[in-house]
């Protein structure tokens, strides 16, 4: 179960070693190692929601521009896929993972989707619009 970030404070993600900092002036960043060893570290939005974590993958979701989620490799923090879509306005809930498939709910001014994904490409798999 991931825990909520906070966009003012650092804060460990699950029993791994990634932290998400930054505010909404001058975006955020998730890190991956001890604060005095990052391995690893990438921009992300100041409002991305708490990253999932998923065996060797860390699933990042939040709108930047028209990328909706992203899907990282968790050693090296090299990106493995991203989905994207247009028309959306944010992705304010956790991604879940589950048998190889990532589930995205992504919001637009007048109503939601719910999106499956492949967990290692991203690539969709089948979407449901919710009313």
């Amino acid at each position: 179960m991931p825990l909520r970030s906070d966009r003012y404070s650092r804060r460990a993600v699950l029993q791994c070693d990634l932290t998400l900092t930054g505010g909404s002036i001058g975006g955020a960043t998730l890190a991956a190692g001890e604060p005095d060893h990052v391995r690893w570290a990438v921009p992300v939005d100041p409002w991305v929601d708490t990253p999932t974590v998923v065996d060797d993958a860390v699933y990042i979701n939040g709108r930047i521009g028209n990328t909706v989620l992203h899907v990282l490799d968790r050693d090296t923090g090299e990106q493995r896929g991203e989905l994207s879509l247009d028309g959306v306005i944010n992705t304010r809930a956790a991604t879940t993972v589950i048998d190889g498939t990532a589930y995205v709910v992504a919001y637009r001014s007048s109503y939601a989707i719910l999106l499956a994904v492949d967990a290692h490409s991203a690539a969709e798999q089948w979407r449901y619009e919710l009313p």
